[in-house]
């Protein structure tokens, strides 16, 4: 190790973590995120998605990220994945991080142990000996699935065991590399045919892959070119020069080129099937002859000879095409490259542009030429766009592309995702806390996506929103900081109930509406509010991990006490059916005491005529539907009866206890 890299390291910490006079424990763990960020820099993963394999904790098993991915897709979520049904890439990642100076046997000791158990995938979690929290648990449960799932079409599979530290890789002991090797064996012992490799992180090399940032200016070298002016150029390629031009200096894909395409790689589906029986059938006619080719936007290019260099580069269409390449060479695994290789080519589009609404009509058109699910197409939405100016304007950066300003070195703290305003609408609009985490599966169904981001909503709702979550965030991390014991995913699990109640405790009522939260002064919340709210909060959810319905009524009957907060909160929710498969719907509505006092003043003695709802409305200036669903309420409450065709129903006797 250079002399100097464990101060540049340190420095790097400092300046990206604002470590200051941080504790030893907060040093430790700002180390293990900056850790996680560069080993999976290549995925090109969200701040949230990060997190969702962070695992650090209590019994944690000496492990401190566990990630599986399928395709170079991170699994989060078994029951919403896309699996294909052949030709996959399965890798997994475990790392174990010390903010030490030097690299000892103990963590990898802990680690052996645990992934002697982990990796048995015949043991149930009831079998296991040790002793492991449920984020371990769930990232395991993520790897049985996938390789359960994958089994049948003979998946590509490769395991990372990386142990990472601010030491020095050249002063190792026999004892770490022994370890290693018993790792590597142990992982090929469970998995015939996987491959594995342990790998030893020290100050240089976590420097060094610091200073590997995301290249989107590159250049492809080219056969044969029509240039369009200035518009745009048509080129044909060779099928190495383009896996070249999109394969980083680690030998992975540059996913992050993908940002704009909506089409995930979907394994060997017919069509992939054919590209890759294509590849592999050197007898075939030309690959570009049967092959649609690849849409790029770029802000602008340039020819030199037979390389065409470009910047901004996004590659908006061909994401299939370009897996199937990346692999076709990969399954080669073997250098030097036919020549019959260069003499086969992939016809490319490249449109030059910096104007934004013309990117997103390319991107909506070339994605949007065969059946691709609505929801995939929503970063070019109006209500996407409304939002990225209006919290633009109060100083976020909404990321309606993934990781578009994460790429161009925005603060991590002021990017905002789609998932995260997801989650607040759940929260405080909704008014269900139950929804705290990431909502990954808000884009699954259309139905809810549409209820999330409707144009109905008050456009000064979205920086509301933001600054109560980004609030409750900051009040979990001082108790986390205190605490010393938090795993990374209380925050996420939390915030939510958190940010509901101060609002509610604001307006002192569970039936405040979206045009009371979308006009509060979100300036006016204090941190003390928050933090007060928090202690309440963690003080009576019982030691429970996870925001689970139960525990989320038992705080927020307490809150409405203690805090003087009005109304029925199971009455004042909104559920939604998440599934596809059964479309999303109200099943309860938010309606002021006031306003229900009204519609039942302005209601005759029972029975009243049918379609009296309509009279009511047409009196109170009030929509038809909320009328009707209004007066459901006053009989649900008892406070009407029940009546069928202008005619009272009789009462169902109670009998006698």
């Amino acid at each position: 190790m250079a002399k100097n890299d464990l101060i540049l390291l340190d420095s790097i910490l400092k300046n990206i973590g604002g470590l200051g006079n941080a504790s030893t424990d907060e040093q430790g763990r700002q180390f293990e995120r900056f850790v996680l960020d560069q080993v999976l820099k290549g995925f090109d993963l969200s701040a949230d998605e990060i997190d969702a394999g962070w695992v650090d904790g209590r019994h944690d098993g000496g492990i401190d990220g566990f990630y599986v991915f399928v395709n170079g897709h991170l699994v989060v979520d078994i029951g919403d994945f896309a699996w294909p049904k052949s030709g996959a890439n399965l890798e997994v990642y475990v790392l174990t991080c010390r903010h030490r100076d030097t690299f000892k046997q103990e963590p990898l000791d802990a680690l052996l142990a645990s992934l002697q158990e982990l990796l048995d995938l015949g043991r149930g979690e009831r079998e296991l000996a040790g002793s492991y929290s449920r984020s371990v648990l769930n990232a395991r449960g993520r790897l049985d699935a996938a390789f359960r799932m994958l089994s049948l079409s003979r998946p590509r599979i490769t395991f990372k065991v990386v142990y990472a530290s601010r030491g020095d890789v050249g002063m190792l002991g026999e004892s770490i590399a022994a370890r290693g090797r018993q790792i590597e064996k142990l992982i090929a012992a469970n998995f015939s045919a996987a491959r594995a490799e342990f790998v030893l992180l020290g100050a240089t090399e976590l420097v060094e892959m610091y200073r590997q940032g995301k290249t989107f200016s590159l250049t492809l070298s080219f056969t044969e070119h029509l240039a369009a002016s200035q518009d745009g150029y048509v080129v044909l390629a060779d099928l190495n020069a383009y896996k070249e031009f999109v394969t980083d200096e680690q030998g992975h894909l540059r996913r992050y080129l993908f940002d704009s395409n909506v089409r995930d790689f979907l394994g060997r589906n017919r069509v992939n099937s054919d590209i890759l029986n294509t590849l592999e059938n050197l007898q075939a006619p030309n690959f570009w002859w049967l092959n649609n080719g690849v849409t790029i936007l770029a802000s602008s290019a340039n020819v030199v000879g037979k390389k065409l260099q470009m910047q901004d580069i996004q590659i908006v269409n061909g994401l299939q095409t370009t897996q199937s390449i990346f692999l076709h060479f990969l399954e080669m695994d073997r250098e030097p490259v036919p020549d019959i290789e260069r003499r086969r080519f992939v016809l490319i589009k490249v449109i030059v542009t910096a104007d934004e609404h013309v990117r997103d009509q390319v991107i909506r058109a070339t994605n949007n030429q065969s059946a691709v699910d609505a929801s995939a197409l929503h970063a070019t939405d109006k209500i996407q766009h409304d939002i990225e100016q209006v919290l633009n304007e109060n100083g976020w950066f909404y990321e309606r592309r993934t990781n578009y300003f994460k790429n161009a070195g925005k603060p991590v703290a002021s990017i905002i995702t789609p998932a995260f305003l997801a989650s607040a609408v759940a929260c405080m609009v909704f008014k269900n806390p139950t929804k705290s985490a990431i909502r990954r599966r808000f884009v699954s169904s259309p139905q809810v996506y549409a209820a999330t981001f409707t144009e109905q909503h008050p456009i000064g709702l979205w920086p509301v929103l933001v600054v109560c979550m980004r609030l409750a965030e900051a009040a979990l991390t001082r108790e986390a900081e205190l605490s010393q014991t938090i795993a990374p995913g209380h925050i996420a699990n939390w915030r939510g109930l958190v940010a509901f109640l101060v609002v509610a405790r604001h307006f002192q009522t569970f039936y405040y509406s979206v045009h009371d939260l979308a006009r509060m002064n979100a300036t006016s919340l204090t941190e003390a509010a928050f933090d007060e709210m928090n202690a309440f909060v963690q003080a009576r959810k019982g030691g429970k991990a996870r925001a689970n319905y139960e525990t989320v009524l038992t705080v927020i009957q307490a809150a409405a006490e203690v805090f003087a907060i009005e109304g029925d909160w199971p009455n004042a929710r909104r559920l939604f059916a998440e599934s596809p498969r059964h479309p999303a719907k109200i099943v309860a509505i938010s309606i002021k005491p006031e306003l229900l006092d009204a519609i039942d003043a302005a209601l005759p003695s029972q029975p009243w005529p049918r379609h009296i709802h309509a009279q009511i409305a047409r009196e109170l200036s009030l929509t038809a539907a909320f009328t009707r669903k209004a007066i459901q309420e006053l009989i649900r409450l008892g406070r009407r009866e029940k009546q069928w065709g202008g005619k009272l129903l009789p009462r169902i006797p109670v009998p006698p206890p």
